[in-house]
């Protein structure tokens, strides 16, 4: 009995890959690119720019800013202030939350203005 298994486009792309991987790409060593990784013994940081979210500056040579995400519904506004009061109690440099749409959207501002209310300043 003949039948062919077709694979998948990203299957096909994956095989595809790691038929043309060779030991020059995986080092890195041809000519004009960048290595994945320079040495797994030792942390070095690419050159960036700084970008500033609120008081918080990211990039360049500033420390890895602490963050996380809220696990509330967003539209919940009252749950929302409270975790987010908590998280930067924690010591977060900033807190990001699920904006799906419009309603989410309305309800960052109410979330933003209750927590100027609060005395808390966390970039979201």
């Amino acid at each position: 009995i003949g039948f062919k298994i077709q694979l998948s486009p990203f299957r096909r792309l994956a095989k595809a890959t790691a038929t043309n991987l060779n030991a020059e790409s995986i080092s890195g060593e041809s000519s004009g690119r960048v290595k994945y990784c320079e040495d797994v013994y030792r942390t070095k940081r690419r050159p960036t720019s700084t970008v500033q979210v609120g008081k918080v500056p990211i990039g360049s040579a500033h420390a890895i800013a602490k963050q996380t995400m809220t696990t509330t519904v967003t539209r919940d506004v009252n749950s929302s202030v409270d975790q987010i009061l908590k998280i930067a109690k924690e010591g977060a440099d900033l807190v990001r939350l699920t904006v799906q749409g419009r309603f989410e959207a309305d309800a960052c501002m109410n979330i933003r203005e209750s927590l100027w209310e609060k005395g808390c300043d966390v970039p979201l």
